[in-house]
């Protein structure tokens, strides 16, 4: 698989994948493993700006690395009209939580956003990315039948 970086900014690392994959990566800088309201703001630009770009909704690879939080600033901004703006920019959502606590961050994550696209978690890179691909294709297919 091959990845190109397009953007950083506070905890999180952005890459475009081969077959136009966002996929998210979290710093741990400072030993933050915390998101907040600015990540958060900023990752939302950034899926925009794709978003603009392919003008097609975009399919998101969110590694959850050693994240152990995400901070009230950061909940309130993704239940805000702002935050809920994802929505038109996402197709679908793989998280990938390598051990209970990040399980338990990811299922955090699904309830905040109020969401119109799929979300799944796993727990290898491998099967979150072939989910992906799944949900573009079944996207296509519904969208040949019309």
């Amino acid at each position: 698989m091959t990845a190109e970086k397009i953007d950083e900014s506070g905890q999180f690392e952005f890459w475009l994948e081969e077959r136009n994959i966002l996929i998210i990566r979290l710093l741990d800088k400072d030993g933050g493993k915390e998101i907040g309201a600015e990540d958060a703001r900023h990752s939302l630009k950034v899926q925009e700006r794709l978003y603009k770009e392919q003008g097609q909704k975009l399919l998101v690879l969110g590694n959850l690395g050693e994240l152990s939080k995400i901070n009230k600033a950061a909940k309130e901004f993704a239940k805000s009209n702002e935050g809920q703006a994802i929505n038109q920019y996402t197709l679908a959502y793989a998280l990938i939580a390598p051990n209970r606590l990040n399980r338990m961050v990811g299922n955090m994550l699904s309830r905040i956003f109020k969401r119109t696209y799929p979300i799944k978690m796993f727990s290898s890179e491998e099967k979150a990315i072939d989910w992906l691909l799944e949900q573009r294709n079944d996207q296509e297919a519904a969208a040949s039948l019309k």
